[in-house]
């Protein structure tokens, strides 16, 4: 099933957004393309999955977005689109910006996994690799590799334009 989404304005060229399940072929941009929008908030916190068209779909919408104009800020995205901003130049644009991500923990001796969000709005931060588990007290670890996790916030790349 193809990712759901929701818009909302909020004052006059502005337009929140919120992306739920999975980007692939099907996915419909459009809602997301409306005239006269300066600021462009989308929060991806919903997003489980991105297949290889997903990509190709989004990119697209992403262009299209800086060619009417209008500037990207995405919020709460998942790892699954943090793996994508770290692989992919420009795929938040060459103007867009990501204010926050998800950042996954799990105990090995409990089990219990939590996913916190991690605002960037003050630019990159130290992820810890690990913290105290909240059921059992003992570490749980960062689930991604925490050296490179916010590489797309220190390693400038440069889109190809189309």
């Amino acid at each position: 099933m193809s990712a759901e989404i929701e818009t909302r304005s909020s004052a006059p060229g502005v337009l929140h957004a919120k992306v739920r399940g999975v980007i692939d072929e099907h996915t419909d941009f459009s809602p997301l393309l409306p005239a006269s929008v300066a600021t462009l908030h989308v929060d991806t916190s919903e997003v489980f999955r991105i297949n290889s068209m997903g990509v190709k779909a989004w990119l697209d919408w992403v262009h299209s977005v800086e060619r009417a104009g209008s500037r990207l800020v995405l919020y709460d995205c998942p790892p699954v689109l943090v793996g994508q901003l770290n692989m992919i130049a420009g795929f938040a644009g060459r103007l867009g910006r990501v204010a926050s991500v998800r950042a996954p923990w799990v105990c090995e001796a409990c089990g219990h996994g939590i996913v916190e969000r991690i605002d960037l709005t003050h630019g990159p931060v130290a992820i810890p690799q690990t913290k105290p588990c909240p059921r059992c007290s003992n570490a749980m670890e960062f689930e991604e590799v925490g050296e490179v996790y916010l590489d797309f916030l220190r390693v400038p790349k440069t889109p190809a334009t189309r």
